[in-house]
């Protein structure tokens, strides 16, 4: 008698074999064409190496592309000339040969200067873009030092090659020796904080400020005019004392040369000296 079950076992054994056998060749041509690809465009992309570099070595080496034009950008304290002079860049060096970085480093030893960009402009052309420090204020502790908006001293002045005075000059301050670091910190930044209330508040006008003094007795005092007004501040209520300074100082508008102290130091008025009073 035949069976039938183990007759239709093995044909689909057989059958199965025979699907496996298929499937096993086209995962095989499917895994060679992936690899055959895969070969191909890294052969093109070393290829490309291969022949792009030294493309790129007889350019540079060929192609004058020398940095006729060098352009200096952004500069207002420092002469444009000055910088130029520091970059050390030599002319007949390819463009692209150039070592930015060194460029930079040699800029940035100029104490005016925060921060550097440079740009380099195909064939001939090398801009750089200079973001200064701004001065503030001049700081005397013995010397000159311009203070930027942060409080820091960054540079002593050199009057004698031109450099800029018509600062406003903040004396007094201690000396980090007196007191903690913080203390003579806190002076600083409250000088400049006063500074810029004053100046926000367009209170002079063309009167310049002058001084900015502190005094461990009687804290703040500002100095302002042509002939020299002495404005007592004090050591705090800064915004209040200045908002009353703006009426004093609108009621003596046409004689301001006739006041020699505005006393401020009170907490609802102020106390005004003429000159040559008794």
């Amino acid at each position: 008698m035949m069976d039938y079950c183990s007759k239709a076992v093995l044909m689909h054994q057989e059958g199965g074999e025979k699907t496996n056998r298929k499937f096993n060749k086209e995962f095989l041509k499917s895994c060679l064409k992936r690899a055959l690809y895969i070969t191909c465009i890294s052969g093109l992309s070393l290829g490309s190496i291969y022949f792009s570099y030294p493309a790129y070595i007889s350019i540079k080496e060929t192609v004058s592309f020398k940095p006729s034009r060098i352009e200096v950008l952004g500069t207002k304290n420092v002469p444009s000339e000055t910088i130029l002079s520091s970059t050390s860049i030599d002319t007949n060096l390819n463009t692209l040969g150039l070592k930015l970085q060194e460029i930079k480093s040699r800029i940035f030893k100029n104490p005016f200067v925060k921060d550097v960009e440079i740009i380099r402009s195909l064939p001939d052309t090398i801009k750089i873009k200079i973001i200064e420090r701004d001065p503030r204020a001049i700081l005397e502790d013995g010397r000159l030092w311009y203070l930027d908006e942060a409080g820091e001293s960054f540079k002593e002045v050199e009057a004698d090659k031109g450099e800029k005075l018509d600062y406003p000059v903040l004396t007094g301050v201690p000396e980090d020796s007196a007191k903690d670091g913080s203390y003579r910190s806190a002076v600083l930044k409250q000088s400049l904080g006063i500074l810029k209330n004053l100046e926000g508040l367009k209170i002079y006008e063309n009167e310049n400020i002058s001084e900015i003094n502190f005094c461990e007795i009687y804290g703040f005092s500002v100095y302002f005019g042509r002939r020299p007004v002495r404005v007592i501040l004090g050591f705090e209520d800064m915004e209040k004392k200045i908002q009353r300074l703006k009426v004093v100082v609108s009621k003596f508008r046409d004689n301001l040369s006739l006041l020699s102290l505005i006393d401020l130091d009170y907490r609802n008025k102020a106390v005004v000296r003429l000159r040559n009073a008794i």
